[in-house]
């Protein structure tokens, strides 16, 4: 990937981050290449902003590896099984390198739909992560997983 497509997809990060209303602070961030990781705790109704731990980075690092993308946020939270069981997972919100997507993305999915495209990690099965879209809530300048 060259340095022009590099800069290109986080150009475009940033201007879907402001259009998510995430915290101005979090783009800075972001733009000096450090990412935020919200923890959401569901059954408990809170999330809280942290910095990522290496072990989250590293994730972070090995998806945009095989996938080519760039992650822009980090969601963690709890995933929940049909029967009920819970699992570790991780949201992570991405741009692809398929810039005649970006606009299509921004309006039909973030604009109309509520939704961004993710790659979801199962910490726990991870054969059983994937790329998909995920419904999206707003709190506080941070973006939850709502799906």
């Amino acid at each position: 990937m060259t340095e022009e497509m590099k800069q290109n997809m986080k150009d475009e990060a940033m201007e879907r981050m402001r259009l998510l209303e995430i915290s101005e602070r979090i783009i800075c961030l972001f733009e000096n290449d450090m990412l935020t990781e919200a923890l959401v705790d569901h059954e408990n109704l809170t999330v809280r902003e942290t910095m990522p731990l290496e072990e989250d980075l590293e994730i972070v690092r090995k998806v945009q590896e095989k996938y080519g993308i760039l992650v822009y946020f980090i969601i963690k939270d709890k995933g929940i099984w049909p029967d009920g069981c819970t699992f570790d997972r991780y949201t992570l919100p991405y741009v692809s390198k398929s810039e005649d997507e970006y606009e299509m993305e921004k309006t039909d999915c973030i604009g109309r739909c509520g939704t961004l495209p993710a790659y979801v990690y199962n910490a726990e099965e991870p054969e059983c992560s994937e790329i998909t879209e995920f419904r999206f809530g707003k709190l506080g300048g941070l973006i939850i997983n709502i799906s």
